[in-house]
């Protein structure tokens, strides 16, 4: 075999390696997070971060209202590993997708919840993410 594609080879079996060692790193029992819109987490035992890039869109019913739809919230999320493999997903609170797998893990949006602030920020504001992270299913 010629160095060239030894070298080739050596980088396709590392690449393999990492990729593998996210799925293997996946927690045994699911795991709920509570962060705020700009905040990052990294996963127990593992090298895959999760942020929570911005609030997309709140259409939801407001609080002591009565609506005939109940709305939908929609967040932008980050997952990353440290080596730099980063995508950006969109998850709802009740249209699909309300859930997302990648990397090994199932990311699931349980709940955007408005903070006491009457303000409708879309920056940093008064909402708190609830999300599930979970090993991701065969």
């Amino acid at each position: 075999m010629n160095r060239r594609m030894e070298r080739v080879l050596a980088l396709a079996m590392n690449g393999i390696v990492v990729l593998s060692a996210c799925r293997a790193a996946a927690p045994r029992a699911p795991e709920t997070m509570a962060l705020r819109i700009g905040e990052e987490r990294k996963l127990t035992g593992s090298p895959v971060n999760l942020s929570i890039v911005r609030l997309v869109e709140d259409s939801r019913c407001p609080v002591a209202a009565t609506c005939v739809w109940a709305g939908n919230a929609a967040i932008m999320v980050r997952v990353h590993t440290g080596t730099g493999m980063s995508t950006t997903y969109t998850l709802n609170t009740t249209t699909p997708p309300t859930s997302i797998a990648t990397l090994g893990f199932e990311f699931r949006l349980d709940s955007l919840v408005r903070g006491p602030a009457p303000s409708a920020s879309t920056a940093s504001g008064p909402y708190l993410v609830y999300v599930t992270v979970a090993p991701e299913k065969p």
